[in-house]
């Protein structure tokens, strides 16, 4: 919870912000930068098994500003990003192409085995 509220800390001191959509937006930034394997899942534990009395106000604004900021990543489709859908597809095969190859043993005998 700590990480939560210095992120959103830095976010409203260094630049200044009052405005709530603005706040979200980098946010989101953040969470897409990161890249946190699982954050929803973290962020529904914090939730169901926090205890009340060591929670203020401020933290469960900045949590609820977390969990907006991953409903509008959960949204994300071409038609909000303004480009063609193509675009769109061609970006997120590139993604999870990324990932698994990031998520795969390399040394395995088994990866690229036409090479050898």
């Amino acid at each position: 919870m700590n990480l939560i509220c210095n992120l959103c800390n830095y976010i409203c001191t260094k630049f200044k912000l009052t405005d709530k959509t603005v706040i979200v937006k980098f946010i989101i930034y953040s969470i897409l930068k990161a890249n946190i394997p699982n954050l929803k899942g973290h962020l529904k534990y914090i939730v169901l098994f926090r205890h009340r009395t060591t929670i203020n106000s401020e933290e469960d604004y900045y949590l609820s500003l977390m969990f907006q900021a991953l409903e509008n990543i959960e949204k994300i489709n071409y038609t909000n990003l303004k480009i063609k859908k193509s675009e769109f597809i061609e970006n997120c095969e590139e993604f999870e192409k990324k990932e698994i190859l990031k998520n795969y043993d390399c040394n395995s005998k088994y990866f690229f085995n036409f090479r050898t």
